[in-house]
């Protein structure tokens, strides 16, 4: 299992997400499944630790992110926080691990 990279992205209204990339057991070369986890309400993507382990000691690559005006590392003001926003942070994430 590989340690956890930061990573940094810009979303759609200009704020930027924040989270780790965890490559799957199984080498640089092999095509692995990928497993996007989003917040939950009121948590942090460090809450997601056991779980990122488990897929990714099972060969799957693991992306953990904090949505953004929410507790945590990414932009924003919790007051601000809109389910919406909450929707678009992930579809942007997820646009993100395609284009790559």
């Amino acid at each position: 299992m590989t340690d956890p990279t930061p990573f940094e992205l810009v979303n759609r209204r200009g704020e930027t997400v924040r989270g780790v990339y965890q490559q799957g057991d199984g080498g640089e070369d092999a095509a692995r499944p990928l497993v996007v986890m989003s917040t939950a309400f009121g948590q942090t993507f460090r809450k997601y630790l056991s779980a990122a382990a488990f897929f990714s000691g099972n060969g799957w690559d693991v992306v953990r992110y904090d949505i953004t005006n929410h507790p945590g590392l990414s932009d924003g003001n919790p007051v601000d926080m809109r389910l919406t926003w909450m929707c678009e942070d992930l579809m942007d994430v997820v646009d993100a691990c395609a284009a790559t």
